[in-house]
């Protein structure tokens, strides 16, 4: 039993020793490294690389504004309309007449072409402003890394 617990005790020692000499083992960086390290982990870098994502993506919606759009929508009925009128005869002694009106609409489709022609500049202002967002974006972006760095 004293045998064992010295060769337990032995082997917490060596693991011990080997714990703190690998953490004294020196890392080399070399200044890029030690850059885009910073760089990386950098929160307010890295939100200011997703803003310049989402304004890229506001850029392609502008330019989307420019191309026609066609849209298309179906219908189709299913409970029916039918209903029937009974009307009294005028002849004394004959039946009623009934007449059947159907007001079922089964299919429907609405297919929509739009080109904007004239927007008053609705639609270049919107471009524009979305470029310009994007460039200040880029700028934020090179002026975070500036701070970081």
């Amino acid at each position: 039993m004293k045998k064992a617990k010295t060769i337990l005790l032995v082997i917490l020692l060596i693991f011990w020793v080997a714990k703190f000499s690998f953490s004294l083992e020196k890392t080399t960086l070399t200044l890029e490294e030690s850059i885009r390290l910073a760089i990386s982990q950098n929160p307010y870098h890295l939100a200011a690389e997703e803003r310049l994502v989402m304004a890229r993506a506001k850029l392609r919606e502008a330019v989307a504004g420019f191309l026609p759009s066609l849209n298309s929508e179906g219908l189709h009925t299913l409970a029916e309309k039918v209903f029937t009128l009974e009307f009294p005869s005028f002849i004394p002694g004959e039946p009623p007449q009934r007449i059947s009106m159907d007001f079922t609409k089964d299919y429907q489709f609405y297919l929509t072409f739009s080109l904007p022609l004239f927007t008053s500049g609705r639609l270049t202002s919107g471009y524009k402003q979305a470029k310009y967002n994007l460039h200040s974006t880029e700028e934020a972006v090179r002026q975070s890394k500036h701070i970081t760095v």
